[in-house]
């Protein structure tokens, strides 16, 4: 079961990466990024309000819509604590090289170097094994689909067909369009390059439902999915993605999402090797072992709809 609201929200602000990397894309994918971390704090900003009594009442009206297991909000908060794995060792050491090379501190590598406070990739990449195209292609369409069911459950849009969805999306907060638009960054476009779509559908037309029970994503949430087998499972995950491609398509052609763009803006604070292979698929997925965006994005959509919720309720 996730945790109480208020941890949750608190707990934001302990990955000083995550909200490194998303301070790093957001000027590309929404242009202003609010980082709520405290509730009082959130209602504020998002509703404006400024009496301490109505604070109170819209927070206490907030956390009682999230303790009431027949809304959505727990599963899909659920939904987005299972679809990631963080490595906190390989996480905590990024962050640890990355606070002493602001302090001016040296790095051997064929010659010293001076810092300039970002984590150098070239001591971790060789840490990681890297996934084979066809793991990254379901891994993304996995994540594709939890972000549609955890919006779906958040907004009362279960069962409602994708077009709905994509509709509502279009209208939505800053925060929906911040946590679409860093998994089609880094799990996308990074991970399987410009044409991660047609990548994506391809190995989704070609797999079978044991080629999907072997995917160690799709073994973190398959109990939240609908469905009772594999079989349907993986009927959902095609179809979902096959009715989305399109809109994805145009979110990435209207902010002109590319690899490069991408790695022009992470390089705010990742020092790439120095040749002319950036390795960015091993970036892609050195961020998903050491961030967990999702998680954090998906508590800030969750936690800007119960606010409006609960301010419209009172």
């Amino acid at each position: 079961m996730s945790q109480n609201l208020e941890q949750l929200i608190k707990d934001l602000s302990k990955n000083n990466l995550t909200i490194t990397l998303l301070q790093s894309l957001a000027p590309m994918i929404v242009g202003k990024w609010d980082n709520f971390i405290e509730l009082e704090t959130a209602i504020r900003e998002i509703t404006g309000e400024e009496n301490p009594e109505l604070i109170e009442e819209i927070k206490n009206h907030a956390l009682s819509l999230y303790n009431d297991k027949s809304q959505g909000y727990q599963k899909a908060m659920l939904l987005y604590q299972n679809i990631q794995t963080i490595d906190s060792t390989l996480s905590e050491e990024a962050i640890k090289l990355s606070s002493e090379t602001a302090f001016g501190k040296k790095r051997d590598r064929d010659k010293e170097v001076e810092a300039e406070g970002k984590i150098p990739l070239v001591d971790f990449i060789n840490q990681i094994t890297p996934k084979d195209e066809t793991t990254k292609a379901i891994d993304f369409a996995i994540k594709v689909v939890v972000e549609l069911i955890a919006f779906s459950e958040i907004n009362g849009m279960l069962g409602e067909n994708i077009q709905d969805f994509v509709n509502s999306f279009a209208n939505y907060s800053d925060e929906s369009v911040m946590s679409i638009g860093c998994l089609i960054c880094i799990d996308g476009l990074l991970a399987l390059d410009s044409d991660f779509i047609l990548k994506v559908k391809t190995t989704l037309d070609n797999i079978s439902p044991e080629n999907l029970e072997k995917n160690s994503t799709f073994n973190r949430v398959k109990a939240l999915l609908p469905g009772n087998t594999s079989k349907e499972q993986l009927y959902l995950i095609r179809n979902e993605f096959h009715n989305i491609q399109d809109w994805m398509r145009k979110f990435v052609e209207q902010r002109n999402f590319n690899p490069q763009n991408i790695v022009y803006h992470l390089e705010s604070f990742l020092e790439f090797p120095p040749d002319n292979n950036k390795k960015v698929d091993l970036v892609s997925e050195f961020l998903g072992i050491t961030t967990n965006y999702i998680e954090y994005t998906g508590t800030q959509i969750l936690l800007r709809s119960l606010i409006d919720r609960a301010q419209g309720e009172i």
